[in-house]
């Protein structure tokens, strides 16, 4: 089972070997086979693990690297969450990185170390110990540090080293955690950790160690007040990494809070409560800070912050095949946006949407782009018959039980339907031309728009016209607070305090205070 993160790893590490005599084609030919076969042994496993894992609680389907014990070795899960997500992951790294294999700024150093950061989020999915999650954690950061300053430029460069130390507290905090749950408990293994806590009385330092533990890994989620790291992370990074970053990244986090919140649930579900709101607050402001930018990038990254949040709101009420379904197609649509701005970014030598919108005017797109973008935005702002519709029905339904939280993801939703209006009008006017784009970034940006339309076919059951006629009044709504944009003074005087850009000790503080919030 540990085979689909050996492949990926040995695939980066025989790339940058071949890096030295400059063997481009070569480096992205040995990675993209080895990710491609990841995703096929990954698939496999799954396939063997379903019957187990979808029908028992997480953690029934283990094995231990290398034959050792399971308290000495590297316990590896397939549960739920790595049925579904596990070969998702792999498929779509292989079609960003086969979109990055078509451009030449992207050498054979840069496959290796895409190809070695698809191996550790292959680990955090797979982990099934808590000190392993760190280790592949730690691999993960080190691997999306470079990729996100490959550019070398300024802010760039700041955006990556604003992660890594932002990272570096979060992780201590995961470390101190881990402690005092070990500490507690005597073990490691997830699944060895629940029945312990669940058979005798759970002491303040336990508790205090899993508020730790998942503030930690809400900061490598996202989730607010622990985001202040991702918009210039994913808005600086180059295309194909910020589509790594928001559409893979974030799920290998998701997976980690899944096998966390297992322990916490029947050690310290109060934690949870928590969570919840953290999720609500984080999906409505994540959707109108996405609203609010002309960024186009930044847009993107903002709307992450808000999908994660409904993520989250989903897990912590337990609403976990919701939180998978929505968690596919979040990785679909914002892969796919995220190549298709990114594009577009670069031809603008711009990130702002109007000059955008300009270029696209004046020279033209790649025909591929107008298409993919539009079903990819229908997808995230929600419309009926695609992935985000259905996944934003199925956690409004288990959120009945906490309006609050319900009221906020329907509130969200005018937010995402904003941004994603706003995206598409610098389209709007463009003129599509059947030239520009290479043959591998036409297909892989193809392959996810179907598998978009796919996706969203799984639950074509919850159209509704009751739901139909809600979405349309949303739509209706966003397209005058689109029209409000035109009007310069008016947007100038709402958009101010989205200029703020806060400093690398604001986005400490931040994480802190949610670190605080989470163990009081």
């Amino acid at each position: 089972m540990l085979t689909p993160v050996l492949l990926p790893l040995a695939g980066g590490t025989i790339a940058l070997i071949v890096s030295i005599v400059h063997w481009r084609r070569v480096a992205w030919a040995v990675v993209l086979t080895a990710i491609f076969a990841a995703a096929v042994v990954m698939g496999l496993n799954a396939a063997q693990a379903s019957a187990h894992a979808l029908s028992s609680a997480p953690g029934t389907v283990i094995q231990v690297a290398g034959g050792w014990s399971e308290r000495a070795g590297i316990v590896i899960v397939m549960d739920t969450a790595g049925v579904v997500l596990g070969p998702v992951v792999l498929i779509v790294a292989f079609l960003i990185l086969l979109t990055a294999a078509g451009q030449r700024q992207f050498g054979s150093v840069f496959a290796g170390v895409a190809a070695i950061t698809v191996a550790a989020m292959t680990g955090v999915i797979l982990s099934g110990d808590l000190f392993n999650l760190f280790v592949f954690f730690e691999a993960l950061s080190l691997g999306a540090v470079i990729l996100i300053a490959w550019e070398r430029r300024g802010p760039a460069l700041y955006a990556a080293l604003r992660y890594l130390v932002v990272g570096t507290v979060s992780i201590a905090f995961y470390l101190i955690g881990l402690l005092l749950v070990y500490r507690s408990t005597g073990e490691l293994a997830i699944h060895r950790i629940i029945p312990i806590l669940a058979g005798s009385e759970v002491t303040r330092g336990t508790t205090v160690g899993l508020g730790c533990m998942l503030a930690a890994v809400a900061t490598r989620g996202a989730i607010l007040p622990f985001h202040g790291w991702l918009p210039a992370a994913h808005g600086e990074a180059p295309a194909p990494v910020s589509a790594l970053l928001s559409g893979l990244m974030l799920k290998s986090a998701l997976v980690a809070l899944w096998r966390i919140s297992t322990i916490v649930r029947v050690a310290a579900p109060q934690l949870l409560e928590t969570l919840l709101v953290l999720g609500a607050l984080s999906a409505v402001a994540g959707a109108f800070a996405a609203a609010l930018e002309s960024d186009a990038k930044r847009v993107l990254a903002f709307s992450s912050i808000s999908q994660m949040g409904y993520l989250v709101t989903a897990l912590a009420v337990g609403a976990r095949e919701a939180m998978l379904y929505h968690a596919v197609g979040h990785a679909l649509f914002k892969s796919t946006l995220f190549l298709v701005i990114g594009a577009a970014v670069s031809r603008a030598g711009s990130h702002q949407l109007s000059e955008i919108g300009r270029v696209n005017r004046r020279d033209g797109y790649p025909w591929i782009e107008g298409p993919v973008l539009l079903i990819g935005a229908l997808a995230v702002a929600g419309a009926p018959g695609f992935s985000g519709f259905a996944g934003k029905q199925l956690i409004g339904a288990a959120l009945y039980s906490s309006p609050a939280a319900y009221l906020a993801l329907r509130i969200a939703a005018l937010g995402t339907v904003t941004a994603t209006m706003r995206l598409l009008l610098v389209y709007g006017n463009g003129r599509p031309r059947f030239s520009g784009a290479p043959m591998t970034t036409t297909a892989a940006l193809a392959a996810l728009a179907a598998a978009i339309l796919w996706h969203g076919g799984q639950h074509l059951h919850l159209v509704s016209p009751a739901a139909t006629v809600e979405f349309l009044i949303i739509l209706g709504v966003a397209a005058a607070m689109v029209a409000l944009s035109r009007i310069p003074r008016f947007w100038q005087f709402v958009t101010t305090p989205g200029r703020i850009r806060p400093g690398m000790d604001a986005v400490i503080v931040s994480v802190l205070a949610g670190i605080i919030l989470l163990i009081r």
